[in-house]
């Protein structure tokens, strides 16, 4: 089977869906089947064909760090999606690339998969003024309407995505399909590096949180919920991973709460040294309730990390409660996790991120692989019936 896959983010770009992309790409290959991935760079002047995937120029996206935007026409880029011949088309995009997409599905007359991987009700300010909040989200929910019902087949890694595109029109069969995600053992040397160089001896309870810092992320309560728990564990730190608009309003919050000594903002790094922070730390926590099924909490489980998770029903089942992580709904229930975690001998501790790291790899690759092969396939056949 030969898939082609619309994206307008990419390596050496790294997020959630940047991953995700890559772990599909990976397990398709792996299984025999071809897989050209085109994307959107900001960073290439030319078209760029590198290890199959197609960088195409865009322009830089100033308030979405690593985004970048291009037409959404282009018969140079048709020709080589034609080249390619795909069996099925997938996107994994809204906007430059997933329009292109659209557009290169309806001209080759090709099935196609859409796979939704965020909740945009949490995103219009980015879009539009606040005053235009109203009209933002009925737009938003018009043109996701419009997109998912050129779908043959879609996808979401949440439950959550079914509940969006019902608010958006949408009544087709939504695929739910977990996302999973892949840590490489981490490079001792390079852990104890993080810890020389943030003052960490083993003793105190390290969090992280990875992401991007955007307002919908909630890293400020995160932070308050933190600075609380700081009054009983002064030395406890605080890992923010990642680079976004709301960075330096962060970092100013973190001197208003006084805790600017135990957070750590390390900005953008490379994906091949999330396994060092991980590695180094104890807990991920995050108190964000506009995941769909985040893809760095997966890499934290899969490191062995339980979670520490404000209250978001839709997407609770993404921890084992009690085995991966644990749900906290305000400040008083984070301290007391905090409390129960910081009076863990450490062969406790060692014992439990042994434990999670066992519970995460219950789902794996053999079944994510094979559900999105079930579902090209449905698609195709779908795609022959109708035409």
């Amino acid at each position: 089977m030969r898939v082609a896959i619309f994206t307008d983010a990419y390596l050496p770009f790294t997020s959630g869906v940047v991953t995700h992309i890559k772990i599909l790409k990976d397990e398709l290959t792996k299984n025999g089947h071809e897989v050209l991935i085109v994307t959107a760079s900001p960073e290439v002047d030319d078209y760029k064909m590198e290890d199959n995937v197609l960088y195409c120029p865009a322009v830089a996206l100033k308030k979405i760090y690593g985004y970048g935007i291009t037409t959404p026409i282009s018969l140079h880029r048709l020709n080589i999606i034609k080249e390619f011949n795909p069996d099925v088309i997938h996107i994994q995009t809204e906007f430059s690339m997933g329009l292109f997409g659209l557009w290169a599905t309806n001209t080759m007359k090709k099935p196609m998969v859409y796979t939704l991987h965020t909740m945009y009700d949490d995103y219009t300010n980015y879009i539009f003024p606040k005053r235009l909040d109203s009209f933002g989200h009925f737009a938003a929910h018009r043109y996701f309407h419009i997109i998912a019902s050129r779908a043959d087949e879609i996808i979401g890694p949440s439950p959550k995505v079914g509940e969006f595109l019902k608010r958006c029109g949408v009544d087709e069969e939504i695929h739910v399909v977990s996302n999973i995600a892949h840590v490489d053992e981490p490079d001792e040397a390079r852990v104890n590096e993080i810890r020389t160089a943030n003052g960490l001896d083993g003793a105190e309870v390290v969090l992280c949180f990875i992401g991007r810092l955007g307002k919908e992320k909630s890293i400020d309560v995160l932070m308050t919920y933190f600075s609380k728990a700081l009054e009983k564990h002064p030395t406890m730190k605080l890992f923010i991973i990642g680079g976004g608009p709301e960075a330096e309003n962060l970092k100013e919050l973190a001197k208003t709460l006084k805790i600017e000594n135990n957070v750590i903002f390390t900005g953008m790094i490379p994906n091949t040294d999330v396994r060092n922070y991980l590695a180094a730390s104890d807990l991920y926590a995050t108190a964000s309730t506009s995941e769909m099924n985040s893809v760095s909490m997966l890499e934290g489980l899969s490191s062995g990390l339980m979670v520490l998770q404000k209250l978001d029903e839709a997407n609770r089942y993404q921890i084992n409660e009690g085995k991966t992580g644990l749900i906290f709904e305000n400040e008083d229930d984070f301290c007391k996790l905090i409390d129960d975690y910081a009076a863990k001998t450490p062969e406790e501790r060692a014992e439990l991120r042994e434990s999670v790291k066992a519970e995460a790899e219950a789902y794996g690759s053999k079944e994510f692989i094979s559900k999105m092969i079930e579902i090209y396939t449905s698609a195709i056949n779908k795609h022959n019936h109708q035409s």
